[in-house]
């Protein structure tokens, strides 16, 4: 679950999200037209290393497309 303060611009981003995975992804757009994206990752205390190791490579492979 996420909030976004009423008077925030955003649009989910569905196509970022990873299955079987608890993680969201949005894209605020600022008033000067700026857009940052902001993606929230849960993993359970319990969860075995390749959740973390999926998340990492996802993140490393996001920052070299973006």
């Amino acid at each position: 679950m996420l909030y976004v303060k009423h008077n925030l611009y955003y649009k989910r981003r569905y196509d970022l999200e990873l299955p079987n995975i608890e993680n969201i992804w949005i894209e605020l757009t600022f008033e000067n037209n700026k857009h940052v994206l902001f993606g929230l990752f849960y993993r359970a205390s319990n969860a075995v290393i390749e959740t973390s190791k999926i998340l990492l490579h996802w993140l490393l492979t996001l920052i070299l497309i973006i």
